[in-house]
């Protein structure tokens, strides 16, 4: 008889096998599918938190650096600094105070030079300084290349160490010929601090590149005034490419996104940290495979369940034939 060929470890295996067949591919299928789901909708999640984040920081500082602009301009309208030679005046009086007090104002502003070229002075703390005296004078190259009204915004670093300046440099005209300037010093990491810290905390990056492809406000202070390049994030290949594509920044994989300023010849690009969410991936990994196993666990204690209780009468029936064997 075949029957006596029966033995409990293939009972088992057959009905692990059938029960896993039940119950563990379904689960695979069920799980891969799920996953997949959540991948996309992890990557919506990065596009749209991302591009938000993005957008309302491109807004905050294109108002402020137009804020300023206007400070600027409405400074340089009201200065006649080239006339300026005697500190006790009224007109002294007026343009020291104002520039003493718009810093109080506009924390971010770091300080304000008025610069008068007939006299060769710089008026700053309710004081006329000789040029040669001012310790913070790398600013004066970029007012002589200045040829038009509109001015120009340098990156630098005052005193040629501490701390990160965006310089706006507004020239006065009279008769069409450059008298001098108004020099507004914006604290670089004061502007981020204080309005996009807290959207780019946990690793996120955040840059504005001038029209000389220089980092002049940035969410690293290492990165300041240094080309995009430098760190695998080439401008012109950010703009070719799809929106939210990933680079490789410093060993670690980004989504970037990138765009223009409405009132500049700038460009934005903020970079999210794929490890974010693949961190989110990588929990979910796990949780997969600890049902898994803790699923295979289960089979097997009903596979051995159901062989111990399968095997019982077989065993009584071969047990019976071998006793009734002569």
């Amino acid at each position: 008889f075949n029957i006596r060929y029966f033995k409990f470890n293939s009972i088992f295996l057959r009905t692990f096998l059938f029960i896993t067949a039940l119950t563990v591919i379904p689960f695979i299928v069920l799980s891969i599918m799920f996953y997949s789901n959540t991948l996309k909708n992890i990557r919506e999640e990065i596009t749209l938190e991302n591009s938000y984040i993005f957008d309302n920081s491109v807004n905050i500082i294109d108002r402020t650096l137009m804020e300023v602009d206007t400070l600027s301009s409405a400074s340089n309208e009201s200065t006649q600094l080239y006339t300026i030679n005697n500190v006790s005046t009224d007109s002294f009086k007026t343009i020291s105070r104002l520039a003493k007090t718009l810093p109080i104002i506009y924390r971010y502003i770091d300080s304000i030079y008025i610069y008068s070229e007939p006299t060769d002075t710089v008026i700053m703390d309710n004081n006329s300084i000789p040029l040669s005296d001012l310790s913070d004078t790398d600013w004066i190259n970029a007012y002589h290349a200045v040829t038009t009204p509109k001015g120009t915004i340098v990156p630098r670093s005052k005193n040629n160490v501490y701390p990160q300046l965006i310089t706006i440099i507004k020239p006065i005209y009279v008769a069409d010929e450059k008298k001098g300037a108004i020099i507004m010093n914006i604290n670089a990491q004061s502007i981020y601090n204080s309005m996009l810290y807290q959207q780019y905390k946990d690793g996120r990056l955040f840059f504005l590149v001038n029209a000389d492809n220089k980092i002049i406000i940035s969410s690293e202070l290492s990165y300041f005034n240094t080309y995009p390049d430098n760190i695998g994030l080439n401008t012109l290949t950010i703009e070719s490419n799809p929106k939210n594509s990933v680079y490789e920044i410093n060993d670690k994989n980004y989504v970037v996104l990138s765009g223009d300023s409405s009132i500049s010849d700038y460009k934005y690009i903020s970079a999210y940290p794929l490890e974010l969410y693949e961190h989110k991936l990588s929990t979910m990994k796990l949780q997969i495979i600890g049902i898994l196993l803790l699923l295979m666990i289960i089979i097997f204690i009903l596979a051995y369940v159901a062989s111990v209780r399968s095997y019982s009468p077989l065993n009584e029936i071969i047990s019976f034939l071998d006793n009734s064997q002569p």
